[in-house]
């Protein structure tokens, strides 16, 4: 049988028009979730903003009340956040022994997957000189 361009009786290559579209489709699909979820990763409660900027960290426990992990010993605290990819967390390093008055040295976001391993984004938030 000859084909003839322009006729029904044309080549079906096998992806049609339909299935290209429907492969664009689901790329573009794909691609937003995937950003979705990179964006949920990287963003940073509010609240933890503003509270990074506190003089004091009695400031910070007044705005985001008392921390989850409380590890002055070590001279950190954590705040966390469980999302479905993983855990939010803002950590809080300090020069002595983490004291209400005292100023924090440094505010991290961190983001740690739900799979463990090393955290995906850190981000310093800013802090009172």
């Amino acid at each position: 049988m000859s084909v003839v361009p322009g006729t029904s009786k044309q080549w079906n290559v096998g992806w049609g028009g339909q299935g290209i579209s429907k492969f664009a489709a689901l790329t573009i699909f794909v691609g937003i979730f995937g950003c979705t979820k990179n964006d949920e990763e990287k963003t940073i409660p509010p609240e933890w903003v503003t509270a990074a900027r506190a003089v004091t960290i009695g400031d910070m426990e007044k705005a985001l009340g008392k921390p989850n992990d409380w590890a002055s010993e070590k001279q950190f605290l954590n705040w966390t956040s469980p999302h479905s990819g993983g855990v939010k967390i803002l950590k809080v390093l300090c020069r002595d022994v983490c004291a209400a008055s005292e100023a924090p040295s440094e505010v991290l976001y961190l983001y740690l997957p739900s799979e463990g391993g090393r955290p995906k984004h850190v981000v310093r938030l800013d802090t009172p000189k």
